[in-house]
């Protein structure tokens, strides 16, 4: 976490401090999944990296057609 507390202290500095580190699984998602789940109406905001979520957003990709 040696770069994240840099980012942190350099753009989020009222966090220094604040922020507990956990240890857990990698999250397995395949672009089926997210394709899926946005044509449902769910979200995949927190799936992607925030520029891919910000691309799918202003691109309209995988709405449902209704």
């Amino acid at each position: 976490p040696e770069s994240i507390d840099k980012y942190i202290k350099t753009h989020l500095p009222m966090f220094v401090g604040t922020i507990d580190y956990i240890t857990m699984p990698q999250l397995e998602i395949s672009s089926s999944e997210i394709r899926t789940r946005l044509k449902a109406g769910k979200t995949c905001r927190y799936l992607v990296h925030p520029d891919v979520w910000q691309y799918i957003v202003e691109q309209g990709l995988y709405r449902s057609q209704k």
